[in-house]
């Protein structure tokens, strides 16, 4: 058997047209959606990477200190040089590599938690600064202790002094302070939905999580589900069961949808397979289908299973009606011996006599 021969055969008696139509079909609906999504999708990318930039800033900023110190001496002007200079430390570069890798693996596993029903509640961080402090002594601090942690009305650091010398004890000057967002209604506790100061970063984490809310649910509207290897995903459109019923049993699509609907779903299962025998009747089959050299004039050498896409799945419809068209264009149709004669059409002066033989005879 042919390509053609065969794709006839496939198409037209077993009717795997219907599938592609809804796979066109599914297809276009999915298209559409993503390009109606595409621009509220970018818009909340780019807030997103903001707020990540910004928490990834706060994961390296929220832990300088001032490193302790024993300056050496008594008197700071009798110390070395270096024994004065105050120095800060943060994270560790291996601290670094772990937060880096901690914001990758957030980022693999984004598909798992964006989903409103995983966004009850967000948590953001900001920095803080060690605030001033007139009225008690606080971290960081200079004294002067003999042999012993400096230390100074209770406030202890970890370095200690080899002999009566000045100090520093050590501290943290950057904070890290969570802020945790509640969905509530939808606001996350913005009124009104609506940012009046752009410079506050718990009104741009609130709006971005508004934002992500609204795209995670328009998302999820967006039906993905389809399972083109199940003959269920077709069988549940109107139009694939309207197409059937009235192909194979000339039923009204309102007939199919309605009150035949049960003789349709038989129909569909004893044409197409059920839930473990479709993938071998429809698609297997398709593995056998060997590609013409040329495509509507084009060379191809690829397989089946390289066509990937409608366009090119139309392209090899359209071939095929082509070449029967060509064949049955070359080799008319002509009339058999048993087909009955058609009399030559009688010219006027035949016509005349033979009203005058009706007249002498009459």
């Amino acid at each position: 058997m042919t390509f053609f021969s065969l794709i006839f055969d496939y198409f037209y008696r077993i009717s795997p047209m219907y599938i592609q139509i809804i796979l066109t079909k599914r297809l276009d609906q999915i298209q559409t959606k993503r390009h109606e999504l595409l621009e509220i999708t970018f818009n909340i990318i780019s807030k997103l990477e903001n707020l990540s930039g910004h928490q990834s800033a706060v994961a390296e900023l929220s832990d300088i200190k001032v490193k302790g110190l024993n300056m050496g001496n008594g008197d700071p002007n009798s110390s070395r040089n270096d024994q004065t200079n105050i120095n800060f430390q943060s994270k560790t570069s291996s601290g670094l590599t772990n937060c880096h890798k901690a914001l990758e693996a957030k980022a693999n596993h984004f598909a798992s938690w964006v989903r409103t029903t995983k966004l009850d509640s967000l948590k953001r961080f900001t920095v803080t600064i060690t605030p001033d402090n007139t009225a008690a002594v606080r971290a960081a601090a200079v004294e002067k202790n003999n042999s012993a942690a400096c230390a100074k009305s209770g406030v202890t650091g970890t370095v200690a002094t080899s002999s009566d010398n000045a100090c520093i004890i050590d501290s943290p000057v950057t904070a890290e302070e969570a802020i945790t967002l509640y969905k509530g209604s939808g606001d996350f506790g913005l009124a009104e939905k609506a940012v009046t100061y752009s410079g506050n970063f718990k009104q741009f984490a609130q709006k971005t999580a508004i934002d992500l809310l609204e795209v995670a649910a328009s998302w999820e509207k967006t039906s993905m589900t389809f399972d083109a290897g199940k003959i269920s995903s077709c069988a549940s459109d109107d139009d694939f069961r309207a197409a059937v019923g009235a192909t194979w049993t000339g039923l009204s699509r309102e007939a199919a949808l309605g009150e035949k609907t049960k003789a349709v779903t038989q129909l569909i299962s004893s044409t197409y397979g059920d839930y473990s025998t479709f993938s071998n009747r429809y698609w297997d089959k398709l593995t056998q289908i060997k590609l013409p050299t040329t495509l509507l004039g084009e060379k191809r050498t690829q397989t089946i299973k390289e066509v990937k896409t409608m366009d090119e799945a139309s392209k090899m419809l359209l071939q095929a009606l082509l070449e029967v068209t060509t064949k049955n264009q070359a080799n008319p149709s002509c009339h058999t011996k048993t087909d009955k004669a058609i009399d030559k059409p009688k010219l006027a002066d035949e016509c005349k006599k033979a009203n005058n033989r009706g007249t002498t005879q009459g």
